[in-house]
């Protein structure tokens, strides 16, 4: 009679030990079923395109497909929460970027931070260039800067939408220098290459894919890099960073997931993606279209996410972007 609270227990303690080892078993398991990538662009552009590719890699990796579903809405920031909303057990994954806070920080009253994700990794850049028609004057930024100190709030520049991350460099780089030039937004870039070449604004800081064919047709000119790295088929365009000013604008494009996937799915999801982005068809899409190689893992991504939007966010408020009821 008095030992059976004894046994009780016994059996309860045993119950625990064989329930423990679940968890883990489910994580090595890892992945026993479709895994979805949630993509905030529409098919068919570059940022589409690379990542569809590190799916089809990354799945023969895993040994279980990964199924690309395009979320567009929000500039790419609907793929983005949807993510973030789901069960963090791996299976829902969604494209990444540095503008994806940004979007936070002017579309809802509690800005997300980094640490409200599980940041899996970053794989290229679009980088961002400085153009100008081939006929302009200036053959290097330092040319065109001395001009525009000369003449303040002459010049103007082109920009694919208010507070886009190459208009927010613009804004860096006029309190770099103290200079004053004008922004002129555009609904797209398929407007501002026209008002370039028509010389109705005097430059442009866009995706330098975009202006490339025009630069290589000899109708316009490339002045810098915006980005942390030169571009391949253009290897002479300094970047910011080698000009000294000690920042870079580019598109990061990267992978997250929803905040508390298990360590050990994570580590499988980061190889699996680190991996897909050496394979050699993966590099020769980068160099076919331009896009600088910026591998950061998942430790190293979250270090840049959390640097970027810290040095972005005063330009965010100054030019008024931040969220208002």
């Amino acid at each position: 009679m008095k030992t059976w609270p004894f046994k009780v227990f016994f059996l309860f303690c045993s119950f625990l030990v064989v329930l423990c080892p679940i968890p883990v078993m489910a994580q090595g398991d890892y992945p026993n079923r479709p895994i979805t990538l949630n993509i905030g662009w529409a098919t068919g552009g570059n940022i589409d395109i690379g990542l569809r590719m590190l799916a089809e890699l990354a799945s023969k990796i895993l040994g279980q497909p990964v199924v690309v579903q395009n979320k567009t809405g929000g500039g790419s920031f609907l793929a983005f929460v949807t993510t973030l909303s789901t069960k963090p057990d791996g299976y829902t994954i969604g494209d990444l970027s540095s503008s994806k806070y940004e979007l936070s920080a002017g579309s809802e009253a509690v800005p997300r931070k980094v640490e409200d994700a599980t940041i899996i990794g970053c794989y290229w850049s679009i980088v961002h260039g400085l153009a100008v028609r081939a006929d302009a004057p200036w053959h290097t930024l330092k040319e065109l800067v001395e001009y525009v100190r000369v003449h303040p709030g002459e010049i103007t520049y082109a920009v694919n939408g208010f507070g886009s991350p190459p208009h927010i460099g613009m804004v860096m780089l006029s309190k770099k220098e103290k200079i004053n030039w004008k922004v002129v937004p555009y609904n797209g870039i398929a407007e501002i290459i026209p008002a370039i070449l028509g010389g109705h604004v005097n430059l442009m800081p866009c995706m330098a894919g975009v202006a490339l064919e025009q630069v290589k047709a000899g109708k316009m000119k490339l002045l810098a890099a915006l980005g942390s790295s030169r571009l391949p088929e253009f290897p002479d365009i300094p970047t910011l960073m080698d000009l000294g000013y000690g920042f870079s604008v580019a598109y990061d494009v990267g992978l997250v997931g929803p905040k508390g996937i298990p360590p050990l799915v994570l580590q499988k999801l980061e190889d699996a993606f680190a991996k897909s982005a050496k394979d050699p068809k993966f590099q020769k899409f980068l160099k076919e279209n331009n896009l600088p190689f910026t591998y950061m893992n998942g430790k190293q991504y979250t270090q840049y996410l959390k640097q970027t939007f810290e040095e972005r966010l005063p330009i965010i408020k100054e030019l008024g972007l931040l969220y208002k009821k």
